[in-house]
């Protein structure tokens, strides 16, 4: 499967990878060795724990189907208290009439 990946990139055909899928979608992608998935896996249900979820309307009512862009900032007083991390998708597609 790699290798067809690695070929049809070389060929032009588009590409994603699996960590740029993440980021671009607010996900998270973690990875070790097969010995370690134990603690992997704890890992993960730390930050599933530790998640929020925050929901907003747009102040754009255009209802046209365009892709839009999303920022999330944080204030620095919470950027100080600790280890907050923000993981969010960086746009969202307007919905259609």
């Amino acid at each position: 499967m790699i290798w067809a990946t690695r070929i049809g990139r070389i060929g032009g055909a588009p590409y994603l990878d699996i960590e740029t899928l993440a980021n671009e979608t607010g996900g998270e992608l973690l990875r070790d060795k097969p010995e370690n998935l134990n603690t992997t896996f704890q890992t993960l249900m730390d930050h599933l724990r530790s998640r929020y979820n925050l929901a907003f309307v747009s102040s754009n009512k255009k209802r046209d189907g365009s892709m839009r862009k999303l920022k999330i900032d944080m204030t620095p007083t919470l950027q100080k208290k600790g280890k907050l991390v923000v993981k969010a998708r960086r746009s969202h597609v307007a919905p259609r009439q």
